[in-house]
């Protein structure tokens, strides 16, 4: 069912710039524009609320297109607790945490990790050096990475606000079931269901990090 293991990273990279090419082409005029035109586009993901939830004045996004040993989750939890040390209420900050391209593992649950095999897509790594085959970065684990982690649900509880990529989810679960012969309805519904509870799907990563700056948010890249 799974073949190859999943491995075709560069070519699951690939699908999304060729989405990206396929959107910048739709514009281009041509004789069919006039008919597609008379067709209402279907939005398929609102705003929600998710901007409405950045306030007080320490505002920063985190942008994080690549899982990168969860750090984006890592430093969201570091940013709170040093403005804690700091004396600063939660209520002051907000911590804005995107997840975009391959870093959507971050954001979806162990069941369809293991379904389709996501672990050897996002290859994450803890600091002792071991290679993940489950996401524990929902409800945190303080063993595993050797902090007091609150987790994406604590974090949310906390303040923080997180959204994911509605098309690299899209992408990434088309790329995979074409890839193994298996149905891409069912893929992709598979993928917007795993999304953890509290994470708003986007319709884009990149926009959701131009909107939150847009906020007033400072910007941090998720690296290594």
């Amino acid at each position: 069912m799974h073949r190859n293991s999943f491995s075709g990273r560069r070519a699951f990279m690939s699908s999304f710039s060729l989405g990206a090419l396929a959107a910048g082409l739709s514009v281009i005029p041509s004789p069919w524009s006039s008919v597609k035109a008379a067709v209402p586009k279907q939005t398929l993901y609102t705003p929600g609320s998710w901007l409405e939830k950045i306030k007080g004045p320490h505002k920063v996004v985190i942008d994080s297109p690549e899982v990168n040993a969860g750090n984006a989750i890592h430093w969201t939890e570091n940013l709170y607790n040093s403005f804690e040390q700091e004396n600063v209420p939660a209520s002051e900050v907000t911590v804005v945490c995107v997840l975009r391209h391959f870093g959507i593992f971050l954001g979806m649950n162990t069941a369809v990790w293991a379904k389709y095999n996501l672990a050897e897509m996002a290859q994450l790594i803890t600091p002792y050096g071991e290679t993940l085959k489950e996401n524990p970065m929902y409800e945190g684990n303080s063993e595993l990475f050797g902090y007091e982690m609150r987790g994406i649900k604590g974090l949310i509880e906390q303040g923080a606000v997180f959204v994911i990529c509605g098309l690299a989810l899209e992408k990434g679960a088309g790329f995979i079931a074409e890839q193994n012969g298996m149905d891409k309805e069912e893929a992709k519904k598979d993928f917007m269901d795993s999304v953890f509870p509290g994470i708003e799907v986007v319709s884009s990563g990149v926009w959701a990090v131009a909107r939150a700056q847009e906020q007033g948010c400072s910007f941090i890249y998720a690296s290594k």
